[in-house]
């Protein structure tokens, strides 16, 4: 029986951008990414095949106010990855839950 994997994800993210509706403890934004993605393909009869792409990320999250410092944030999201190769693109649907600190220039 022939058995295949095909495995997705982000190696790094190269520019992201994000613009956010409104300012104080609870900031909705939407937001958009190019990144290098990899895609991974296994199969029982040959070794593992890799390949780097170029690939675009479509976000919506927000922003939420930890209460335990002044710009730290709890920030959650839903994006849609998106990379496209020769045969078949891949796509991924990816949530994230982290902390974002930012400092701010005056």
């Amino acid at each position: 029986m022939y058995n295949s994997r095909i495995e997705f994800g982000l190696n790094s993210k190269t520019a992201e951008a994000k613009f956010f509706f409104f300012s104080g403890n609870t900031r909705p934004y939407i937001g958009c990414g190019v990144g290098l993605f990899s895609k991974s393909i296994t199969t029982n009869y040959l070794p593992e095949y890799t390949e780097d792409v170029w690939g675009y990320e479509l976000k919506v999250g927000v922003l939420l106010d930890s209460k335990i410092l002044r710009n730290l944030f709890v920030d959650a999201s839903v994006s849609y990855m998106y990379a496209r190769t020769k045969y078949n693109a891949p796509k991924a649907l990816n949530v994230a839950v982290g902390l974002k600190y930012y400092i701010e220039f005056h």
